[in-house]
């Protein structure tokens, strides 16, 4: 269980597997509250696109389950790149 802390004001937080369960649960939503915009808003775009084709609801399905699974990769690079440190 990978940790983070801010170097600005030693605030810390934690990847776990939980992640993907808040994504499954919440999907974009879970997204703008971690701070995740840009993966909240491409995954509010693709389900609007393809839930309007009824055919397609396969795909909106893998979308999904895909950023669910991509959930703590996906928070992993965003601590990274706003400068937090791997306690």
């Amino acid at each position: 269980m990978p940790r983070f802390r801010n170097p600005a004001n030693g605030y810390k937080e934690s990847v776990t597997p939980l992640s993907i369960l808040g994504a499954f649960l919440f999907g974009p939503i879970w997204f703008a509250v971690q701070g995740l915009w840009a993966h909240a808003i491409i995954l509010v775009v693709g389900i609007m696109l393809l839930s309007g084709f009824f055919l397609f609801w396969p795909l909106l399905v893998v979308l999904w389950l895909l950023y669910a699974l991509l959930a703590p990769v996906l928070l992993k690079r965003a601590f990274l790149r706003r400068g937090w440190e791997r306690v």
